[in-house]
């Protein structure tokens, strides 16, 4: 009777954990993140890993010189990278162990985000350059073609006449 009740109680344990398990699963499959960008002009989303998956770009995204644009990417990566990892805590949260794989979790997690300090090139606005068309390439004449080389003079030809070449057994 006794390993009757001890299989029993490792049936009920293991679709406890196969549960669980289901649960971790759905939890990390909707971790995914997107973030947009203060003035919508970046929108990232990223897994759950916080691997990049889709990268748009808003109706304000000329307003950004390509370092304040580029700042800016990595921003909002980085701020849907922290909105994924928190997801994914959650789901860890859910499993429900003794805490231990969450504790690991948590030293790996994205650091919170910096403010970048003033006059950086964040929080500059855009030099005045880059709010003007680039000026039009300077235009150059084509060069004129080659000139052709001179015709070669005509070829001369023997008049054909009674005159006696010595070529009397030659049928041409």
């Amino acid at each position: 009777m006794e390993i009757d009740s001890w299989l029993d109680n490792f049936q009920s344990r293991m679709r406890d954990v196969q549960e669980k398990a289901a649960k971790l699963t759905e939890g990390l499959a909707a971790s995914s993140a997107t973030k947009s960008s203060p003035d919508s002009a970046v929108t990232v989303t990223v897994g759950a890993n916080g691997a990049l998956l889709k990268l748009e770009f808003g109706r304000r995204v000329g307003e950004h010189a390509p370092p304040q644009l580029a700042a800016l990417i990595m921003r909002t990566v980085r701020e849907a990278q922290r909105g994924a990892s928190e997801k994914v805590g959650e789901a860890l949260q859910e499993f429900g162990d003794d805490g231990a794989i969450l504790a690991q979790y948590k030293n790996f997690q994205p650091p919170p985000p910096e403010e970048p300090p003033a006059g950086s090139p964040q929080n500059r606005p855009a030099p005045s350059a880059f709010d003007q068309p680039p000026a039009p390439d300077p235009v150059t004449p084509p060069t004129p073609p080659a000139a052709a080389p001179p015709s070669p003079p005509p070829v001369s030809r023997r008049p054909r006449g009674n005159q006696d070449d010595g070529d009397d057994l030659a049928p041409w």
